[in-house]
C-alpha cells in the first residue's frame, strides 16, 4: 500500500485505492465501505458497522470516528499502522479487544508479524460454538415470542409470575408453600399442614422491581392413580401458569418414578406449553440420606433425560422445609427462569441446569493457562451457548475493555459491575471463586482474559441463575429480542 514501515507523525501516506482489502464489521462481519457505514476506534485495529455503533452507549460512541471518504481512510490506514508496530508481538495487545478480521488482513498486507496464537483461543471457542447452532426452527422462532412476551409481562408488574405447585400427596407441597410464605423453617417433626391455596408476594421478595409472584398449591393426586382424569380447573390453571413446580419426595423411590409415569402424562393431557419452566423438585433431602442412593439416582437420572426432551426450559433442584435458604434459592431460581429465559440464549438450558442448590461445586486440578482455555472452550460447548450470545458478550467485553489490551483489569471489571450488578467484586476474588468452582487459571494477575470472561458469565447459568447473564447484556442495551443484536 506504500505504507512505510518507519512512517514518521507527519509522513504523507500514498494509498493505491484498488489494492485495498475488503474491510468487514467486527461485529456482525458485515462489509464496510468508506461512506455512511463504516466507524473505526480510534488508536485500535477495530470497525463496526453504524448499526453497531448505534447500540453503543453514547460516551462509547465518541471513541470512533466516521470513514466517509479515502482522505478518512487514508488517516484511519496511518493510525492503524503507527499502532500496529508499537505493539507487534504483545500478546495482550492482539487478543480479542482489536478487530480480529481487519487486523488480520491489514497485518498481511503491510508485512507486519501477527501473533497468531492471541486469537488462537477466541477462534476456537467461536468456530464450536457454530459448529453446534442450527437455524432456529420456524415452530422455535414461534416459542420465543411467546417466551419474550410472557417475560416482559411478568417483568414490568402488568401480570404476577403464576407458579403453579403440583405432586401427588404427602410429598410437602404445603409445607414448602408454608416456608416461603412465613419465611420461617418447619421442624422435621412439625405437624401436616393444611393445603395453601395460595401464596403471593410483592416486589420485596422479587428479583425485579415491580414484579409479582403467586404461587398456587394444587390438590394432591392419589399416588396410587395411574390415569389422567379430565379437571376444567386444572386445565385451566395449566393455560394461565408462567412456570411449573412438580413436587417429589426424595424419600420414597416411588414418588421419583411416578414423576414419569403419571405426571409427564398429565402434562401432555392438559397442552402444557412446553417453553414454560419446570421445576422438578426433591423434597425432604434432609432424610434422603436412609434411601437406597442408587436407586434414587437411577430414577433422577430417567427424570432428568425426560424433563430435557420435554420441556425447553427445565430444573431438577433439592429443597427441604426445615432449610428457609433451600425455598429462597428455589423461588429465586423460578423468578430467573421466567423473566430471564435461558432457552433465547442457550441451546439445551434444561441440560446444564439440572444441578442441586445443595450440591458442592467439582473442582478440578489447576493445570496450565492453555489446558484451561480447552477446558474453557470445551465448557462453553456443553453449555450450548448460542451463535448469538457469544457475539453479544464479544461486543461487551471489547467495549468493556476500555484501554484495549484484551484484558479487563480490575478498574475496568468494576465499571462494568457497576453498571449492571447490585454486587461488585474484585478480580481478586472473582479469580478465587472461579478456582473453586471450575478449576481455572485463566485469570491474570493482571486482568480477565475473555475465555476467563466468557466462563465467569456462563457459571451462573449452571444453576440454573441465567439473570446474570441478561443482567449483564441489559446494562449494555440490549433487549430480549436476539433477531435484533
Amino acid at each position: 500500500w506504500g505504507i512505510s514501515n518507519n512512517m514518521s507523525s507527519n509522513e504523507k501516506v500514498q494509498v493505491d485505492a484498488s489494492k485495498l482489502p475488503t474491510f468487514i464489521c467486527d461485529v456482525c462481519q458485515k462489509k464496510l465501505e468508506y461512506n455512511n457505514d463504516w466507524y473505526h476506534r480510534v488508536g485500535h485495529d477495530y470497525d463496526i458497522c453504524t448499526t453497531d455503533h448505534e447500540k453503543l452507549a453514547t460516551a462509547d460512541q465518541a471513541g470512533y470516528q466516521l470513514v466517509e471518504s479515502l482522505d478518512a481512510l487514508l488517516v484511519v490506514l496511518k493510525d492503524v499502522k503507527s499502532y500496529n508496530n508499537k505493539n507487534v508481538g504483545d500478546v495482550a495487545k492482539l487478543t480479542t479487544a482489536v478487530g480480529l478480521s481487519t487486523f488480520s488482513q491489514l497485518t498481511t498486507q503491510a508485512n507486519a508479524s501477527y501473533h497468531a496464537a492471541s486469537s488462537k483461543g477466541l477462534t476456537e471457542i467461536q468456530l464450536m460454538i457454530e459448529e453446534e447452532d442450527d437455524e432456529d426452527t420456524e415452530q422455535q422462532k414461534q416459542q420465543d415470542k411467546v417466551v419474550i412476551a410472557r417475560a416482559k409481562q411478568v417483568a414490568s408488574g402488568q401480570t404476577p409470575l403464576l407458579a403453579l405447585v403440583v405432586g401427588d400427596k404427602g410429598v410437602g407441597k404445603s409445607s414448602l408453600m408454608w416456608v416461603w410464605k412465613n419465611q420461617s423453617p418447619i421442624g422435621v417433626q412439625s405437624e401436616v399442614l393444611s393445603v395453601m391455596k395460595a401464596v403471593v408476594t410483592g416486589s420485596d421478595r422479587a428479583i425485579a422491581p415491580n414484579m409479582k409472584m403467586m404461587c398456587l398449591d394444587t390438590q394432591g393426586i392419589d399416588p396410587t392413580v395411574e390415569s389422567v382424569v379430565e379437571d376444567p380447573i386444572r386445565r385451566s390453571l395449566y393455560a394461565r401458569c408462567s412456570a411449573i413446580l412438580l413436587v417429589t419426595d426424595m424419600t420414597e423411590s416411588e414418588s421419583l418414578k411416578r414423576a414419569n409415569s403419571y405426571w409427564f402424562q398429565e402434562f401432555e393431557h392438559y397442552n402444557v406449553d412446553t417453553s414454560i419452566p419446570l421445576f422438578v423438585i426433591g423434597n425432604k433431602s434432609e432424610m434422603s440420606q436412609n434411601v437406597n442412593r442408587s436407586v434414587v439416582e437411577s430414577y433422577v437420572g430417567k427424570l432428568i433425560e425426560t424433563m430435557s426432551t420435554r420441556f425447553s426450559n427445565s430444573f431438577w433442584c433439592l429443597t427441604s422445609s426445615t432449610r428457609l435458604e433451600m425455598v429462597n434459592g428455589l423461588m429465586v431460581r423460578v423468578q430467573a427462569s421466567v423473566v430471564y429465559p435461558a432457552s433465547l440464549i442457550l441451546r439445551n438450558p434444561g441440560s446444564m441446569a439440572n444441578h442441586s442448590q445443595d450440591a458442592k461445586p467439582k473442582k478440578t486440578k489447576s493445570k496450565s493457562p492453555g489446558k484451561d482455555a480447552a477446558q474453557a472452550i470445551q465448557s462453553l460447548k456443553e453449555l450450548g451457548m448460542k451463535v448469538v450470545l457469544f457475539k453479544a458478550l464479544t461486543c461487551v467485553f471489547q467495549r468493556a475493555d476500555k484501554d484495549g489490551d484484551g484484558l479487563l483489569n480490575e478498574s475496568e471489571l468494576h465499571e462494568l459491575q457497576t453498571r449492571c450488578f447490585e454486587e461488585v467484586r474484585s478480580l481478586s476474588e472473582i479469580r478465587a471463586q472461579m478456582q473453586q468452582t471450575i478449576g481455572t487459571n485463566l485469570i491474570a494477575a493482571n486482568g480477565m482474559t475473555f475465555p476467563a470472561f466468557l466462563m465467569m458469565m456462563m457459571m451462573g447459568t449452571t444453576q440454573g441463575r441465567s439473570d446474570l447473564v441478561w443482567k449483564l447484556l441489559f446494562g449494555y442495551g440490549y433487549d430480549y429480542d436476539t433477531t435484533c443484536w
